[in-house]
């Protein structure tokens, strides 16, 4: 990358345009100028993580997985119940 192209965009989209490239930068305003954007801790949703979770859950690998997807293990327990329920009474 060149110092021109780094020196482009003012503040925050400028550090944005060193992770996704010019293009997505513009996108990126287009959709969200004038908006307060905070990025939630969790990337991926409760539903879709325990969902993933019962998918790849082989009776002894639930440390490996609250690692993968940064919750306890604890917690992770309950995903998997909830979501086996749901899918328990949905079918």
């Amino acid at each position: 990358m060149n110092n021109e192209s780094s020196n482009k965009f003012a503040g925050i989209y400028n550090d944005l345009e060193e992770l996704v490239g010019d293009e997505n930068v513009y996108q990126i305003y287009k959709k969200l100028r004038g908006q307060q954007v905070s990025f939630p801790q969790r990337l991926y949703s409760a539903e879709y993580v325990a969902k993933q979770v019962v998918e790849e859950f082989n009776g002894e690998n639930l440390c490996e997985l609250a690692r993968k997807y940064e919750y306890t293990e604890r917690h992770l327990r309950k995903l998997m119940s909830q979501a086996i329920e749901e899918e328990i009474q949905g079918k």
